[in-house]
């Protein structure tokens, strides 16, 4: 079956189709809406500005011989049904027009939306049942006293010798528009959706100034076809079709098809898997398939029904396969049967998968198949896939594979590891009794560790499958107390075998543990459970696929800091002078890094990005210091950077004395001397100290965060990072080229 539906008019092909007209065909009233909801705002200007701005504009063109007249209802009382006026009566248009552009002036939006009332109205004073008429209806909203605007135009339809409304919805949502656009359909007139003043003029003088169209056969095209699919698992496997699958279809951008649109069928008896009768336009199915070789699977299949007569045939193979190689770390592959020493222990599967669906750049809430060492091929859709991955109860990875249809995809997965031995020695060099290890993101006992385990068995050391990253560990024998050691490890990222034997009592020095509490929330990004829970330290990029990829690091929840807000105190800023002579303000998103730090290696090293994104410190023009901490956002509107230290600096001749506090405690004075290193970035040459610390940006050309990247709460990741906790302003901003920018 196929049906002609009249086809709906866009504002280019009306417009192209009616020209300008040098008369209106009937006599015309525009009912103008004056109710309270038109003082809201598009773009920063009310709608009642925007309309009798351009609704003056539009009137200016129309013949001096048109009958046109104008009714509003709504601007005189609050909550009045009864509200609607004849401000401007029909006649001339060379008379009229002036004084509708006043009326719409002198209007006041106060009350209700009576307009159905005001249509009928309107059709009486234009005589509809005796003469031509036409009624453009202005409206920013719906009926609210109890009409049906559907019935009345049904009734003026019948009764009038040539009656026409127009309907434009100001600002309407899609929904609110199909509460009206009746009025138009059923008495042969338009409905316009204007989301502007430019849109609103186009509609206006589409609906003000036009002629009758008269109607052409090509006005009225086939809207729906019939649609016959041909599934089958692979492309050449048998026909499957109502026996196999269930689910549904639905538009691309989510709405619902007609009841029985859609339906499975008997590949046997009718030679297809499922018809449809559809309009031209994209679609999703989302079916699931039921048993077979392959066994059951869920399918996200797209397709394209287009316009054109007759009826439209698409094939389709629904089913693909992923098969994942594990690799420890490149250099390292591992295959099922293999031997596994571990540090950790035990007798859980050591390596354990989740497979999710990406679709337009976001994941899957719920897995959509899983694997491990005793069944690493998944029958899945094609598509794109995000796989988390869990190694020993250590580390976790994720990777973005994409999924060929009729075929296995094989993906290398690396778990980008290095094994690391520890053997821990008494005093007497002998190995301690019962050696237990614990590794941490930041100082040792400081926070809480995030892998645990022994090291040895049976006489023979074990390794941890420990993530690229620098460690805080502590070993030794169980129960040793102090004669535990205490020690930083840096695990390069070569994926060479590290071992290392660790005498008793052995401390961290100052700089190690300075550098250890300073990272304690970078270490992992997220303690990403994959059946056991790891450290992920890299996430995969949503933008891109396959093998090859670069993963990146997004901002992710660590744990709570504190949320305590410091007072501003009044102090002073002046403007310093770099070496160079050019004016230069310290004003931006830090991270402190040590005397003699190299700043070309550490703006390209991905962990200071991570840095950035777990404790910044905010500078701001008026010497006012905030040291944040990324946590756990409390709902969609919190902004997840919060503070945990504050401090005030008074500037004198690019000097700075600036006192910190944390939670409320003193913490340190720090005086300094900055000078820029450009982009940005700036050498602190703090007081009695023959080096200087580098404060390299977050944000400068070509780094690997963008101020202005759009976060989940819908604000810049630049403007999220430099709110004050005082609640003053900024006073500066981030630019496109993440330059800062003074006002």
């Amino acid at each position: 079956m196929t049906l002609l539906n009249l086809r709906k008019l866009t504002f280019a092909s009306a417009f192209l189709a009616c020209g300008t007209a040098s008369a209106v065909a009937s006599d015309l009233m525009v009912v103008f809406d004056g109710s309270g909801s038109m003082w809201g705002q598009i773009q920063g200007k009310t709608k009642i500005e925007i309309a009798r701005e351009t609704l003056s504009g539009v009137l200016g063109e129309v013949p001096l011989d048109a009958n046109i007249g104008m009714i509003a209802y709504g601007h005189r009382e609050k909550g009045l049904c009864s509200d609607i006026e004849t401000v401007v009566p029909t006649g001339p248009a060379s008379q009229t027009v002036p004084q509708m552009v006043g009326a719409a002036n002198r209007l006041k939006p106060k009350g209700k939306t009576p307009l159905a009332d005001a249509v009928r109205i309107a059709a009486e004073e234009l005589k509809f049942t005796e003469n031509a008429a036409t009624v453009v209806l202005v409206t920013d909203g719906i009926e609210t006293c109890n009409a049906d605007p559907c019935a009345l135009a049904n009734e003026l339809e019948s009764l009038g010798i040539d009656f026409t409304t127009h309907v434009i919805g100001f600002g309407l949502s899609e929904d609110e528009g199909s509460q009206v656009q009746c009025l138009a359909e059923n008495t042969g007139g338009m409905y316009l959706s204007a989301k502007n003043a430019e849109e609103l003029s186009d509609a206006l003088r589409l609906t003000v100034q036009a002629e009758p169209i008269a109607p052409s056969e090509d006005d009225f095209l086939p809207m729906e076809r019939d649609v016959r699919f041909i599934f089958r698992d692979t492309p050449d496997g048998e026909q499957i079709g109502i026996r196999q699958l269930s689910g549904v279809v639905e538009k691309a951008d989510g709405g619902a098809i007609a009841d029985g649109a859609f339906e499975f069928r008997y590949p046997e008896a009718h030679g297809n898997s499922a018809v449809a009768t559809l309009e031209p336009g994209s679609y999703v199915g989302l079916f699931q398939r039921d048993g077979g070789t392959n066994g059951g699977y869920t399918v996200r299949y797209a397709f394209e029904v287009p316009e054109g007569d007759g009826e439209h045939v698409i094939e389709a193979a629904l089913s693909a396969a992923l098969t994942l190689n594990v690799f420890i770390n490149p250099d390292l592959p591992y295959a099922k049967g293999e031997p596994f020493p571990t540090a950790i222990g035990g007798s859980r599967r050591r390596v354990n998968f989740e497979v999710f669906e990406v679709h337009d750049q976001a994941v899957s809430e719920e897995p959509v198949a899983s694997a491990n060492m005793d069944q690493l091929t998944v029958v899945l859709s094609p598509g794109t896939y995000l796989v988390r991955g869990n190694l020993d109860n250590t580390t976790s990875a994720e990777r973005l594979v994409e999924v060929e249809g009729g075929r296995t995809t094989e993906f290398d997965f690396s778990f980008d590891a290095t094994r690391v031995y520890l053997d821990a020695r008494q005093a007497d060099g002998t190995p301690v009794k019962r050696q237990t290890t614990y590794w941490y993101a930041g100082s040792p006992g400081d926070v809480k560790s995030w892998i645990k385990g022994s090291g040895v068995s049976k006489g023979e050391l074990t390794p941890f499958y420990v993530p690229t990253g620098t460690w805080g560990v502590s070993v030794g024998g169980e129960g040793y107390g102090d004669r535990r050691s205490r020690l930083m490890i840096d695990v390069p990222g070569d994926y060479a075998d590290i071992r290392l034997e660790v005498g008793e009592g052995e401390r961290l020095n100052a700089d190690e543990k300075g550098y250890l509490d300073s990272r304690a929330y970078i270490g992992c990004l997220e303690q990403l459970k994959v059946k056991y829970t790891g450290c992920l330290v890299q996430r995969a990029d949503l933008g891109s696929s396959g093998e090859g990829q670069e993963p990146s690091s997004p901002i992710e929840p660590s744990e709570d800091a504190a949320t305590d807000d410091f007072s501003d105190n009044e102090t002073t800023f002046e403007l310093h002078k770099a070496e160079t002579g050019n004016p230069t303000t310290l004003a931006g998103v830090f991270v402190m890094y040590g005397p003699g730090s190299p700043l070309e290696e550490i703006i390209d090293d991905p962990m200071h990005a991570q840095s950035c994104q777990r404790s910044p410190v905010v500078i701001y023009p008026d010497g006012k210091v905030f040291v944040k901490r990324f946590v756990n956002p409390k709902g969609p509107e919190d902004n997840p950077f919060k503070p945990k230290a504050a401090g005030t600096c008074q500037v004198n001749n690019g000097r700075y004395d600036c006192s910190i506090a944390e939670r409320g405690k003193p913490l340190e004075r720090m005086v300094f001397q900055p000078r820029s290193m450009g982009n940005g970035h700036f050498e602190i040459c703090k007081s009695g100290q023959s080096e200087c610390d580098v404060f390299a940006s977050c944000f400068f050309p070509g780094g690997k965060m963008n101020a202005t990247q759009i976060m989940p709460n819908g604000r810049p990741l630049g403007d999220l990072m430099i709110e004050r906790a005082d609640g003053q302003a900024p006073g500066f901003s981030y630019g496109e080229d993440n330059q800062v920018i003074l006002p």
